[in-house]
């Protein structure tokens, strides 16, 4: 098992192979890459498996009884749906009553979706546990809502294909940590994600820290958690004497989530 995601007032899990998770009740709380394709740098001192993603199709999910893949315990309290460049978004809230699963993972992953982030989170802001899954360009995420229930927010392109390697990244006009941010990256719950290959988004942030003044310390690893969950190349740079860690998280032909720390 690989970390996912590593933080300093939190901790966290990448889960092998869940099928079937509790979540505990809390309350709480694009542009583009270049369009040329070109090789990405090497990034990574480890080989991972990964297979020419081939295109399947992911139904867009809406407001409708059914399309979210909660459970029947769950009642849904808010829905809102948008269309944008292409994109469907879904934004519900729900109350949960009584223990065991919130959402069908073990649906999702049939379907070809792969979990890329379990997070709990206590103090500050907000507190809870926040789920993450992709596949291709589209990615659903679950956990606390600011009204004290539940939130799912999703996200599935009109059309279905994964995601091409081998692009050259620009960076957006966003930070986090004063670390940049792939132009086009999204907040998604407590999730930060980027529309490119986890091999681009390491090739982006080698290239782009170095030219910053930032030092390799640890550079970029790759390693596979299989059974189920994403993929994750992880790095440690270093300035002014100030490290940061990034872990990259996803597979071939999906979305990246990032997480620095």
């Amino acid at each position: 098992m690989s970390i996912f995601f590593a933080r300093r007032f939190r901790h966290m899990a990448v889960m092998l192979g869940c099928l079937c998770l509790t979540l505990a009740l809390a309350s709480c709380a694009s542009g583009s890459a270049k369009d040329t394709p070109t090789p990405s740098a090497p990034v990574a001192t480890a080989t991972l498996s990964t297979p020419t993603a081939a295109p399947r199709s992911i139904a867009p999910f809406s407001c409708a009884a059914g399309s979210l893949p909660v459970t029947s315990r769950a009642t849904q309290t808010s829905c809102t749906v948008s269309t944008e460049h292409g994109v469907v978004k879904v934004t519900a809230t729900y109350t949960f009553t009584g223990a065991g699963q919130f959402v069908d993972e073990s649906k999702l992953m049939a379907s070809g979706w792969v979990i890329a982030g379990l997070v709990n989170q206590d103090g500050g802001d907000s507190s809870g546990t926040w789920y993450l899954y992709l596949n291709q360009g589209a990615w659903i995420s679950w956990g606390p809502a600011h009204d004290g229930g539940l939130g799912v927010w999703a996200s599935v392109p009109e059309q279905s294909e994964p995601i091409a390697c081998g692009k050259t990244l620009t960076s957006d006009s966003s930070q986090h940590l004063k670390v940049p941010l792939p132009q086009g990256t999204q907040t998604v719950a407590i999730f930060l994600i980027a529309p490119y290959c986890p091999k681009d988004v390491a090739a982006f942030y080698s290239t782009t820290l170095t030219a910053a003044g930032w030092t390799a310390s640890r550079p970029f690893q790759a390693d596979s958690t299989g059974n189920g969950g994403a993929e994750t190349y992880s790095g440690t740079f270093a300035r002014n004497g100030v490290p940061v860690d990034l872990y990259l998280t996803g597979m071939d032909g999906t979305s990246t989530a990032i997480e620095i720390i």
